[in-house]
């Protein structure tokens, strides 16, 4: 692997971290969050019940490569059972998604794309020199 290919890679990987952050990272504070300000046992149960799925969904998701939104909601529901506030993590966790939407993802899929040339450009510069 070239030092081009290796720059690509580690290139791809930071805007893959900051668009993982950004479509996470807002929801998992958020959560911790609610999670320590539980007053009430059902709120307590549903609050951990909903938790579980969407970070099951949200792990899935990931492994999958493709970001759902459905446990983006499940965890707005869980944080709306606990907090008493919920325009706050609302518009937080909304400018997340449009910075990544707008901003992040692009950048991502771009370096995504050069980083597989290279790979590829490699692959073929070394099936000449055997």
């Amino acid at each position: 692997m070239t030092d081009i290919t290796k720059t690509r890679r580690t290139k791809y990987r930071i805007a893959n971290l900051a668009h993982l952050l950004l479509q996470l990272g807002p929801i998992i504070y958020f959560l911790i969050l609610g999670l320590c300000s539980i007053e009430t046992a059902a709120g307590g149960a549903t609050f951990t019940f909903l938790t579980i799925i969407s970070i099951g969904l949200s792990v899935a998701a990931a492994v999958k490569g493709k970001m759902s939104r459905s446990s983006l909601w499940l965890a707005l529901i869980a944080m709306y059972v606990v907090l008493d506030y919920i325009m706050v993590p609302l518009v937080i966790i909304a400018s997340c998604q449009v910075v990544d939407e707008l901003a992040a993802r692009p950048i991502r899929n771009r370096l995504h794309r050069k980083y597989e040339h290279g790979r590829d450009t490699d692959e073929y510069l070394n099936q000449l020199n055997t």
